[in-house]
């Protein structure tokens, strides 16, 4: 037996372009086994509707396919981009939160800076801040009121400008062969008035190689120390000048000076008494000297006569004030 057929193509071309990639989607055959048969052109027609209708079905549900693909996609994508999201919001919390605390730790860093600076600036002694060769960074006002010049007047001065002529060789000599921490003392210029006497405090600063990068100065004005000194070496001639025998203890009974009146008058030497105590170079028995001690500590002075010293003395009897 045999068949006639008649077919149409499902593609592109029969329905525009409803297949987006210009594919062949199949065949539409319909058969007729019992005899030849000439089709007619009305039943090629439907046949061919019929092709149309199933392509069109075809590009939908691959169209529908396309979109739920899609759809699954884009869903992933904002599943994603959600978890992107919400890892960034973490991420800019934290950044947040790490920004708090470096602007606290920077408030505090700033707030101990300025307490440093403070401390810097108002302190009583002089501190400079200098380079390698003594050239002036910073400067507190103690040190520009030593030297009789404004705060920034300072800043990029040579430190040895200060230093009269006649000793400056020697400065610089000194500040050449810097090492560690050294205490000097010097006379300083100021810009206006006569030279004084400073102490000098003067420590090095290494960088990360332990090459020498700055000075760190402490000038403490000596003017007033210098006078106390002058005037105590002047008031200890005058004991030496006077005839009476004087010396000084501490309260352990420690020579702490003695005059030419108590070298007459004990034998013994000041070199030989002083640093001696007193109960050992001069007394027999202690008991009155630490009653007169005593009555000292409590009224300011005691006067009496005390016993004969263990090395012969021009007096057996001696008078003895404290005060």
């Amino acid at each position: 037996m045999s068949c006639q057929f008649t077919g149409t193509t499902a593609d592109q071309g029969q329905f525009g372009g409803a297949n987006p990639r210009g594919d062949l989607w199949g065949l539409l055959v319909a058969n007729h086994c019992e005899a030849p048969r000439q089709w007619q052109q009305l039943e090629i027609n439907l046949l061919t509707q019929l092709a149309a209708q199933v392509g069109i079905a075809i590009q939908q549900s691959e169209l529908y396919h396309q979109v739920q693909t899609e759809l699954q996609e884009r869903k992933r994508a904002e599943e994603s981009l959600q978890e992107a999201n919400m890892a960034l919001e973490v991420q800019t919390e934290e950044l947040r939160q790490q920004n708090e605390e470096l602007v606290i730790t920077r408030r505090a860093a700033d707030s101990e800076r300025q307490r440093y600076r403070d401390l810097f600036d108002f302190a009583p002694d002089g501190y400079l801040v200098t380079d390698a060769a003594g050239i002036v960074q910073e400067a507190n006002r103690a040190a520009a009121a030593l030297l009789a010049v404004p705060q920034g007047y300072l800043v990029g001065k040579p430190l040895s400008i200060f230093v009269p002529e006649a000793e400056r060789r020697t400065f610089l000599t000194r500040l050449a062969e810097l090492h560690q921490v050294q205490n000097w003392e010097v006379n300083l210029q100021p810009q206006r008035g006569l030279p004084f006497p400073v102490a000098i405090t003067v420590a090095a600063v290494g960088d990360h190689q332990d090459n020498l990068s700055g000075l760190r100065w402490l000038v403490r004005d000596m003017t007033e120390r210098k006078r106390t000194e002058q005037k105590i070496r002047e008031q200890a001639a005058l004991l030496d000048v006077t005839t009476d025998a004087i010396l000084v203890q501490d309260l352990q009974g420690q020579v702490l000076f003695w005059n030419k009146g108590a070298e007459h008058l004990y034998v013994w030497q000041a070199e030989e008494a002083v640093g001696k105590n007193v109960n050992q170079l001069l007394y027999r028995s202690t008991s009155q000297l630490e009653d007169a001690q005593e009555t000292v500590l409590q009224e300011g002075e005691w006067q009496g006569n005390s016993a004969r010293s263990l090395k012969p003395v021009k007096k057996l009897s001696l008078p003895v004030v404290g005060h």
